[in-house]
């Protein structure tokens, strides 16, 4: 059985030594346990700091015969910008509080703003599935199921893993 979908593994970095570090172990682990067997389009999104040094570093850091799937995309500069509508003095307000040691900063919170509101509306038109990753997201034990032919399958809308680790 062949998958017919049009499907991409969407995943968002910076260019800094850690998330390069990040993003490196990221794939290796995406082929090692799920991707070496399928292939599927991998896009690498960022805020426009990725030159071309840098994008043939992150293939290079792959198997030559699967680097052909990998592709990088510029986000649009206002995906991290504050939205109009939201109070900026009282959001700066809200995040200097910090009541707890892992209370977020602005940075982060749009992140996940992007991935929430702006991801799907702006980055996946012509796939019918797509597989979010973080940077450091690892794939520990092969996958030995094509997560995508699944979806199909039973025509899903959604798919979660049900196991997420976050190390302090």
């Amino acid at each position: 059985y062949m998958i017919m979908a049009k499907c991409g593994i969407f995943i968002l970095t910076q260019n800094t030594v850690e998330r390069k570090i990040y993003l490196k172990t990221c794939l290796y682990f995406l082929f090692r346990n799920f991707n070496k067997r399928y292939n599927y389009p991998i896009i690498i999104l960022h805020e426009g700091d990725y030159d071309d040094v840098a994008q043939d570093e992150i293939k290079k850091s792959v198997r030559e015969e699967h680097r052909h799937v990998i592709s990088f995309k510029t986000i649009d500069k206002e995906d991290f910008e504050i939205p109009q509508h939201i109070n900026r003095e009282k959001v700066e307000k809200i995040i200097a509080l910090q009541p707890v040691p892992y209370w977020r900063n602005l940075k982060y919170r749009l992140m996940c703003y992007f991935w929430v509101k702006r991801f799907f509306a702006k980055y996946t038109e012509g796939y019918d599935y797509v597989m979010r990753l973080d940077d450091d997201s690892i794939i520990e034990e092969p996958l030995k199921d094509d997560l995508f032919k699944i979806a199909e399958d039973k025509n899903l809308i959604y798919l979660s893993n049900f196991v997420h680790i976050d190390c302090g």
